[in-house]
């Protein structure tokens, strides 16, 4: 059966309108994945910052423990007897135990830091 020009002419009108709504589609997905991407970039950009905030926290905080640990080690070191040396000693432990704790905090702010940096080189391509 003959094709008339006019069903030609449809089916094209057609096809065209089934590209542009395709391009179209594209398009929108495109847009998404890149507000998506730009939206994640900015999350990690903030968590690194966050992280890196914190861990100048903890690590003048440590500063300022050691500084502590060694006013209370010269305490101890002046006291005359066992009962004066006992305070002051059960502090240095349990200053030992929050030194340890920031240690491993700043070690885990650490290893956050770095990962967040290798995802967002990968988030921008680089």
């Amino acid at each position: 059966m003959p094709r008339t020009a006019d069903d030609v002419r449809a089916r094209l009108r057609k096809r065209l309108h089934d590209k542009s709504l395709l391009r179209e589609e594209a398009r929108r997905v495109a847009q998404e994945r890149d507000a998506l991407q730009a939206k994640h970039t900015k999350e990690t950009i903030n968590k690194i910052v966050e992280l890196k905030i914190d861990k100048a926290k903890g690590e003048a905080l440590l500063s300022d423990l050691d500084g502590l640990v060694e006013q209370i080690q010269v305490d101890v070191d002046d006291a005359k007897t066992e009962d004066e040396r006992a305070g002051p000693v059960l502090a240095l432990e349990r200053l030992a135990e929050q030194r340890k704790e920031l240690l491993k905090n700043d070690a885990d702010w650490a290893w956050s830091i770095r990962h967040l940096e290798e995802h967002l080189k990968l988030l921008r391509g680089s």
